[in-house]
């Protein structure tokens, strides 16, 4: 009887807003973009870190990490080259996570680039780390590296799904301003 309910938020153009649309807003704002780029930086931190976790073959035989086995003279890639192969991929993916976040104001093309060199990244690695899956010494290393894929793998997602819903955002005001009338 006399019970006034909560009145509504008001979204675009004045008509009620919904939890949904609310949500819809935040990510249009690019509150979950950015979260997705960090996801992306510490998946690409948990890499590297892996890339320095020792593993022994067998008692009595040198310890050895990726980044020990890629950097000496002795692999068949020069010391140079090996560091590059095993970085320089992790890091054109950090930079562009760092790109993502220092932006001040949106580009499309920064999610569609993280995505590119997050596929080529990724792919690489698991067919790696399928190959080395067998290295009973290089176990803890591998999984570690192919959990750190897909780590990144989940952020990039979460960065391309906050980009479309900012691209579809104008799609749905439009269709708002047109249903509320003159």
């Amino acid at each position: 009887m006399g019970s006034n309910p909560v009145p509504p938020q008001r979204g675009v153009e004045g008509m009620p807003q919904d939890r949904g649309s609310r949500d819809i807003n935040a990510l249009a704002r690019g509150r979950v973009s950015k979260l997705g780029y960090v996801v992306v930086l510490v998946g690409c931190a948990g890499f590297f870190a892996s890339c320095f976790l020792r593993g022994r073959a067998a008692p009595g035989l040198p310890v050895y990490s990726f980044y020990r086995a890629f950097s000496e003279e002795k692999s068949d890639l020069p010391a140079h080259a090996g560091i590059l192969w095993l970085f320089a991929g992790v890091v054109s993916v950090a930079a562009i996570a760092v790109l993502g976040i220092a932006q001040r104001r949106s580009r499309r093309w920064v999610p569609i680039a993280l995505a590119v060199a997050t596929a080529v990244w990724s792919m690489m690695w698991i067919g790696i780390g399928g190959l080395l899956w067998s290295e009973a010494a290089l176990k803890g290393a591998v999984v570690s590296m192919l959990f750190s894929v897909v780590v990144v793998a989940a952020g990039t997602v979460i960065v391309v799904k906050s980009a479309r819903a900012k691209v579809q955002e104008p799609k749905r005001k439009r269709r708002l301003r047109r249903l509320a009338g003159p």
